[in-house]
């Protein structure tokens, strides 16, 4: 039996890949224009069959159910094939491809997935925990944690596998609701960052947000790969779905773009923005690239660590082609936190990224419990260099309701900080930071 089983690699086998990916031709509309963007036009943008996730199988091996009270077996065979009607409405999304979609519509459909699906599809919490050998009632005990919380548990295959390593409770504890979440405690509220949303009158699933100077966040899909425990917008995502998302939901964002010369930099956010079809992705840049004042392009996502199979060798491509013939530099920023997160697929999708022609920043966040000692920071960032990720920012944890028992102290994360300067280079110590409602950029605490 062929062996898929995750495995985290040592920075030692990090090998860079010299496979020559070759470019794809853009069509006229990638020149500069002043298009308006009052209804977006429509063309056959680099349209990809979505990178089939192939259903995994376990390594032979039986492991525990690891989180704190668990018992039980993690069972041997075959992974990722639930009974979809175990599926809930924010998770159970997969991705299609286009021939497979109604005509006209415009982008990939998400439908609900079936047991004969390889394509993505988020799992839910009785699907991740039988994986982990979880018993029946720990099961039910947690189910009505995560129902309390209000916050689905939603994993991609991949990050369940990888989290169900005896070693990666790390990872677990990320993912996992937990009863901590229902402690109430001074100053953690649903909306830390205070960041105004259209109102629900005049609701768009596209929208921006103007923080700091010369910049503008797009929020784009409210969707993720996965649901971090500690995320700061758990309470603000909608259940507007991504397979509704067109282009005409873009206009009012873009034509705010074109028609402010004050903003210089566009940043993708949500949810993340890799969860959008791929053509529709690409057709988004290709808008950016028309408005000249727009000087970069940066994407914030965790689509490397939660589901590597998106960043596909004809992604790669695609990327690749842009960012030549791009007159503006495209940053992508990943969210890691650990080092068991950079596993074999992940280096992959990374390499990919890097191939591409992208600048690669890496932001994390201070957990108590998961990377809050010097040792598994300095392993992530010397694991990180060697890839080509540069760390950007270490950040202190943002004060949303339900993630208190993530919380490091800030004099804590200082004794980290300086103990990291004396191990590694400068270029590989991340500024440590908080961000703070009203200030005009972030607040360093280092």
């Amino acid at each position: 039996m062929e062996n898929h089983s995750v495995h985290p690699i040592d920075a030692k086998t990090i090998k860079s890949t010299q496979a020559q990916i070759p470019q794809a031709p853009f069509p006229e509309t990638f020149k500069k224009s002043s298009v308006s963007h009052s209804v977006p036009e429509k063309s056959s943008l680099l349209t990809e069959k979505i990178f089939s996730n192939e259903q995994a199988k376990t390594n032979g091996h039986e492991n525990t159910c690891f989180s704190e009270g668990f018992s039980g077996q993690l069972k041997t065979g075959i992974a990722g094939t639930p009974d979809s009607s175990q599926a809930g409405t924010f998770s159970s999304i997969l991705w299609k491809n286009p021939e497979e979609t109604k005509a006209g519509n415009g982008h990939n459909e998400f439908q609900t997935a079936t047991a004969h699906d390889k394509t993505f599809r988020a799992l839910t919490l009785k699907e991740i925990l039988p994986q982990w050998g979880c018993s029946p009632e720990k099961i039910k005990e947690t189910l009505r944690t995560e129902q309390s919380t209000g916050f689905p548990m939603a994993l991609s295959q991949h990050f369940t596998r990888l989290a169900g390593i005896p070693k990666n409770e790390a990872l677990r504890k990320q993912v996992l609701p937990s009863s901590d979440e229902l402690m109430e405690k001074e100053h953690f509220t649903t909306n830390p960052l205070e960041e105004q949303a259209p109102s629900a009158k005049n609701f768009s699933p596209i929208f921006l947000l103007q923080k700091y100077a010369g910049r503008a966040l797009m929020m784009t899909s409210m969707e993720c790969f996965g649901n971090c425990r500690f995320c700061f917008r758990r309470h603000l995502r909608t259940s507007f779905p991504s397979k509704q998302i067109t282009r005409e939901h873009f206009a009012s964002a873009l034509n705010t773009l074109t028609k402010d010369t004050s903003i210089h930099e566009i940043i993708l956010s949500g949810g993340d923005p890799l969860t959008l079809e791929n053509e529709l992705f690409f057709w988004l840049l290709i808008e950016f690239q028309k408005i000249e004042h727009l000087k970069r392009i940066r994407v914030h996502t965790r689509a490397p660590i939660f589901f590597p199979e998106k960043i596909s060798e004809k992604f790669s491509k695609n990327l690749k082609t842009f960012s030549k013939q791009s007159e503006k530099p495209l940053y992508f920023v990943l969210h890691i936190n650990h080092p068991a997160e950079l596993s074999e697929e992940v280096v992959l999708a990374i390499q990919r990224l890097h191939e591409s022609g992208a600048t690669l920043l890496q932001q994390g966040v201070l957990l108590r419990g998961v990377n809050d000692q010097t040792e598994v920071l300095a392993d992530l960032y010397e694991k990180l260099t060697q890839i080509h990720v540069i760390p950007y920012y270490l950040h202190q944890l943002d004060r949303v309701k339900g993630a208190a028992h993530f919380e490091t102290e800030v004099e804590k994360g200082r004794k980290i900080v300086t103990e990291l300067r004396a191990l590694l280079p400068g270029f590989a110590v991340p500024r440590y930071v908080r961000e703070v409602p009203g200030e005009s950029g972030k607040v360093p605490l280092d």
